[in-house]
């Protein structure tokens, strides 16, 4: 037997190799679909409908994700209010608040 007609392993506890040949052809069972194979098999029309199921799902989850991080993007990008701004905006919800203090 030569070494391109089979291969074999070696063993570290010095059991004996196991040899397989490697020029038998495969199997028709594993080549060749049986007739009772394919009638067991979803019908396209399901195996198509899930995988469109499964792209509009990603579509969404896509957008969400981008349209999310372009909200967020946008918030950090605001700049800080002013001291001005700032003072402002207490001097007006000092006022309300007076306002609502007297009927």
């Amino acid at each position: 037997m030569s070494d391109h007609d089979s291969s074999g392993t070696s063993s570290a506890l010095k059991l004996p190799a196991i040899t397989f040949k490697t020029s038998r052809p495969l199997p028709e069972l594993w080549t060749l679909p049986r007739e009772w194979n394919m009638e067991k098999r979803e019908k396209y029309d399901t195996w198509k409908m899930d995988v469109q199921y499964q792209i509009a799902y990603l579509q969404r989850k896509f957008r969400e994700v981008t349209t999310a991080g372009a909200q967020q993007h946008r918030e950090q990008r605001r700049p800080a209010p002013s001291y001005h701004d700032v003072k402002r905006r207490r001097a007006l919800r000092m006022a309300d608040e007076m306002l609502w203090q007297y009927p």
